[in-house]
C-alpha cells in the first residue's frame, strides 16, 4: 500500500491475503464485503476464512504439503493415459502421488491404484519438479511382489519349458484363437489371472497377436553364432515381441540393415526387465540383468 501497489495480481485474495483486504480497500468498502457475505452466508459455511478474515496467513500454510516435492500443478495429469480415460483424480498421476505419500498409506487399500499405473513415466518428463510418480508406485509394488508373475517371468529363461510352450501355442493358435474356444478360455483362466490383478482377463473379443511358429532367432541362426558376433558391426537387441510374435518387425530391421551393407548380429539376451519390474519383482530384474 505504501507504494500504491496491490495485494495481488492475477490471483484472488483467498485466505493467504485475507488479512490485508481491509487495508487494501479501506474500512467502508470492507464493511460492504462483510454485509454481502452475511446476506448470502449468514452461517459462514461457504469458504470460511476467504476474504473476510483477519487470521494471519501463517495459519493457513500447509506444512505437510510444503514438505512434498509435488506442487499439485496437475501437469502430470495432462499426459497420464489413465486420467485421459477415466477423468478421475484417483486414476491420475497427481492423485497417485497423494496416495503413495499419505501418512495413512496402506497397500491393501490402494491396490487398485498400483494395478492401474502403466509406468509409462510420462509424468516424470513433464513435471517441473522432476517427480517420478511411476517410480514411487514401483517402490510400493516391490513391497508386495506378485507371486504368479514371478513364477511366469522366472520360467522364461528356462528354454525347456517356456519356449516349447510358446511354439505349441503358435502351432495350435488357429484352433484355440476362435470366439467359442476363447470364450471358454476366458472363463477357465479368469480365476488364475485374478492372481495377477483383480480385473485381469483375456476377453473373447480381444485381438491377440499372431505367435511365431519359428522365432526370430530360429529364422536367423547364423546371426546368433559367437564367431559372427565378433565380426558384426551392429548388435540387434530385438526384445520379446519381435522374437515371439509374427509381426515382421525383427525381419524388417535385419533386412533394412542388410540392404545398407550393415553386418548385424543377435547377441544372447533376455526379455526387457520393465514388465518384470512392473509387478514388483526388482530382485528378478537384477538377476536377469
Amino acid at each position: 500500500m505504501k507504494f500504491d501497489g496491490s495485494i495481488c495480481g492475477e490471483h484472488g485474495d483467498g485466505r493467504i491475503r485475507a488479512e490485508t483486504v481491509r487495508l487494501m480497500y479501506g474500512e467502508e468498502v470492507y464493511q460492504i464485503f462483510v454485509r454481502v457475505k452475511q446476506a448470502f452466508d449468514s452461517q459462514g459455511m461457504m469458504n470460511p476464512g476467504v476474504k473476510i478474515s483477519e487470521t494471519s496467513f501463517t495459519e493457513h500454510i500447509d506444512v505437510e504439503r510444503m514438505g512434498k516435492s509435488c506442487a499439485t500443478c496437475a501437469k502430470c495429469n495432462s499426459v497420464c493415459p489413465l486420467y485421459d480415460v477415466f477423468q478421475s483424480e484417483d486414476m491420475s498421476a497427481r492423485g497417485w502421488f497423494e496416495i503413495v505419500t499419505a501418512s495413512d498409506y496402506s497397500y491393501l487399500q490402494s491396490e487398485r491404484v498400483f494395478e492401474a499405473c502403466l509406468n509409462c513415466k510420462f509424468c516424470r518428463t513433464i513435471c517441473p519438479a522432476g517427480v517420478d510418480v511411476s517410480e514411487l508406485i514401483l517402490q510400493r509394488r516391490a513391497e508386495h511382489p506378485n507371486r504368479l508373475a514371478g513364477w511366469v517371468f522366472a520360467s522364461m529363461p528356462v528354454n525347456g519349458f517356456f519356449i516349447p510352450l510358446l511354439k505349441l501355442m503358435a502351432w495350435t493358435q488357429p484352433f484355440w484363437d476362435r470366439p467359442f474356444i476363447r470364450g471358454m478360455l476366458d472363463k477357465l483362466t479368469r480365476p488364475l489371472l485374478r492372481n495377477l490383478a483383480l480385473t485381469a482377463k483375456i476377453p473373447r473379443d480381444m485381438v491377440l497377436p499372431t505367435l511365431a511358429k519359428r522365432h526370430l532367432r530360429d529364422r536367423y541362426p547364423e546371426l546368433c553364432h559367437s564367431e559372427h558376433l565378433r565380426q558384426a558391426s551392429v548388435a540387434y537387441f530385438h526384445g520379446c515381441a519381435a522374437n515371439y510374435f509374427e509381426d515382421g518387425v525383427g525381419d524388417a530391421v535385419i533386412g533394412l540393415l542388410a540392404d545398407y551393407g550393415v553386418t548385424v548380429a543377435l547377441p544372447p539376451q533376455r526379455c526387457s526387465g520393465t514388465p518384470i519390474e512392473t509387478y514388483g519383482l526388482g530382485d528378478l530384474v537384477k538377476e536377469g540383468a
